[in-house]
């Protein structure tokens, strides 16, 4: 019985010690287990103020590489102003260059074409210069042709010498004061006759004075002894007769008396039948002319053959008409002359200008290689600034990077810690309870 008892006893006892050891290692776990939450607790909170600080240092290097970036920024704003400004002042600088350099190639044609026009000016002049040296000289030779038609001992050419020294005063010689048509000259030479080469005297006197003294013939008209009795006009015309030859000249009324004195008794006809035919019709006195210088006189008396000196009233004509070409000759050469003056004085002032062009554009050009510079320099200081703000705001972004992961983990640790203090508290409780119990069971 005894033993009985002993035995349950023992058998309490070591279930109690069982029992014992078990909470007490319960309680040992416990402990460990609240120490190395203690532990890891600790080890979070360290490294929470470690990311704090961590925070803080990122937070202020922020700061700083905002006011970096704000400086940065406004670098880059002053020196894009400074590029934008220099590059107005490069493209208008070019701009004015292209203008000169439009100037200049202006100029350039119209020197071209200035050229070519004085050039064909001075052509014109030499040309015009040569027309009027030939009509000058063709005046000089119709007035030796002129004077030499009565030969050199005639009394005409001693007339025309008095007349020049003042002796003798002409009025005018009969070829000076009719004008024939050209296809008229030799029936009009023929008509005249011996008066083709006379001359005009108020007062003959003294003219036939000097021919009395020598050899030498001349024919003298003198206006208020002539007594014109022209023929009258036939009714009827036929077509080969012309008229009255002193009707187929023009002269000026003060002379029209001479030329019907002359011619007024003269019918021109174009051939030699139409002559005789005519011829027999006439007063006596009167003639009828052919254009070959034919004459058949109305008493039957005929002259054939051509006068030599049917080209006195040609040569007489052509020198009436040379004046007036001689002044229009000369007139064209002085316009020629203005024309060329003009036009030098232009191209002098055209190659001046060209000059003064040619100096501008070398100063643009010079201008706008400066410009130029200036701008690229001032390309280059703003792409340093903006490299340099560039730089500024991938800091700052690769800080609000490491903060914003900082946050992150910063959260994340919150949690664990919160966690951990949970579970540390849990295995505190856990560890005293486990102790109380074991001192419970040790102590009954």
């Amino acid at each position: 019985m005894a033993r009985a008892q002993i035995a349950s006893l023992e058998a309490v006892r070591a279930q109690r010690e069982a029992e014992r050891q078990s909470l007490a290692d319960r309680a040992l776990q416990a402990r460990e287990r609240a120490a190395a939450l203690a532990a890891q607790l600790a080890e979070r909170q360290a490294r929470r103020a470690q990311l704090a600080s961590q925070r803080e240092r990122l937070a202020a290097g922020q700061t700083e590489q905002t006011e970096a970036l704000v400086r940065a920024e406004a670098v880059a704003a002053e020196k894009q102003a400074i590029a934008t400004g220099l590059n107005a002042q490069a493209a208008d600088a070019r701009a004015r260059y292209d203008e000169a350099e439009a100037t200049l190639n202006d100029l350039a044609a119209r020197i071209a074409a200035a050229d070519a026009e004085l050039a064909a000016t001075a052509a014109q002049l030499a040309e015009a210069t040569a027309a009027e040296g030939k009509l000058i000289a063709r005046a000089e030779v119709l007035a030796q042709t002129r004077a030499g038609l009565g030969g050199d001992d005639s009394g005409l050419t001693r007339l025309r010498q008095a007349a020049r020294q003042n002796q003798l005063a002409i009025r005018a010689e009969l070829a000076d004061i009719i004008n024939t048509p050209p296809e008229l000259d030799v029936a009009i030479t023929a008509a005249l006759g011996q008066f083709l080469n006379a001359i005009l005297i108020d007062e003959p006197d003294a003219a036939l004075d000097l021919l009395a003294g020598a050899e030498g013939r001349a024919a003298i008209l003198t206006p208020a002894r002539l007594r014109p009795s022209p023929l009258p006009l036939p009714d009827q015309q036929h077509p080969e007769v012309l008229g009255l030859a002193s009707n187929l000249v023009t002269c000026s009324p003060e002379h029209r008396p001479i030329v019907e004195s002359l011619l007024g008794r003269v019918i021109i006809v174009r051939a030699r039948h139409m002559a005789i035919q005519v011829a027999t019709h006439l007063p006596a006195g009167a003639a009828a002319i052919t254009l070959d210088g034919e004459i058949f006189f109305a008493n039957g008396a005929i002259i054939g053959g051509r006068d030599s000196a049917a080209a006195t009233l040609a040569l007489a004509r052509e020198q009436r008409n040379l004046p007036a070409e001689i002044e229009q000759a000369r007139q064209q050469r002085e316009r020629h002359e203005r024309n060329r003056d003009a036009q030098d004085s232009a191209l002098r002032q055209l190659r001046a200008d060209l000059a003064t062009a040619t100096a501008g554009r070398r100063d643009l050009q010079i201008a706008e290689r400066a410009a130029d510079d200036a701008r690229a320099a001032a390309q280059l200081d703003l792409d340093r600034a903006n490299a340099q703000a560039q730089l500024h705001r991938d800091q700052f972004s690769n800080l609000q990077s490491q903060l914003s992961e900082l946050e992150t983990q910063s959260s994340a640790l919150a949690a664990e810690l919160d966690g951990l203090a949970a579970s540390a508290k849990e295995a505190d409780e856990a560890a005293r309870a486990a102790a109380s119990q074991t001192f419970e069971l040790t102590s009954g």
